[in-house]
């Protein structure tokens, strides 16, 4: 009999008489509750009197999530300049990573809730500059916590070792007679 014995479970409600299908049996007061983790069990009589029971464990944490940046740098992302992030947290959060460079903010989302993230954002413009760069963390609660800080990404450059120039001998305003292959690629 799970009644007699002599753990220090607290009953939230029940016994419940009628079959429960899809349906709240107990809300948990978690605003009474002091922060720390908690076992819920449901224990289930079946009608030959047989018990069932299962348990979940819970958090209460009213602390907005920790910000730990592992990497926050300027980096190569897909061939461009930009930003790499690799964020933890002490929580499952979902993140943003927020850039501003030239007085253009940019965003980008992961929609993953996690314990950690890693977030790229490309310059594809090739400007390069000063980027104010912000990480926020959200939780399940809806509590935010972000991290602040301020990166150089260089300018693209055009690598001009990596071309040949051929210097053409043709008469300036000389139509020729044939659409001509100049780089002999076909």
């Amino acid at each position: 009999d799970l009644d007699a014995r002599t753990d220090p479970w607290v009953r939230l409600a029940g016994p419940e008489p009628r079959q429960v299908i899809d349906d709240t049996l107990a809300t948990v007061p978690a605003g009474t509750l002091a922060e720390g983790p908690y076992t819920v069990r449901l224990v289930t009589t079946l009608r030959s009197g047989t018990t069932v029971e299962d348990r979940r464990r819970i958090y209460i944490d009213r602390t907005p999530p920790r910000v730990q940046p592992l990497i926050l740098q300027d980096g190569l992302v897909g061939g461009h300049h930009g930003v790499v992030a690799d964020v933890a947290s002490d929580d499952l959060t979902t993140a943003s990573l927020h850039v501003t460079l030239h007085g253009r903010t940019e965003t980008v989302r992961s929609d993953v809730r996690n314990a950690r993230h890693g977030l790229a954002w490309p310059d594809t413009r090739g400007a390069g500059g000063v980027a104010d760069v912000q990480v926020v963390l959200t939780n399940a609660s809806g509590l935010s916590a972000s991290y602040d800080t301020t990166l150089t990404l260089p300018q693209r450059q055009v690598n001009t070792a990596l071309f040949d120039e051929m210097k053409l001998d043709v008469p300036h305003g000389a139509l020729l007679p044939m659409a001509s292959d100049f780089d002999d690629d076909g």
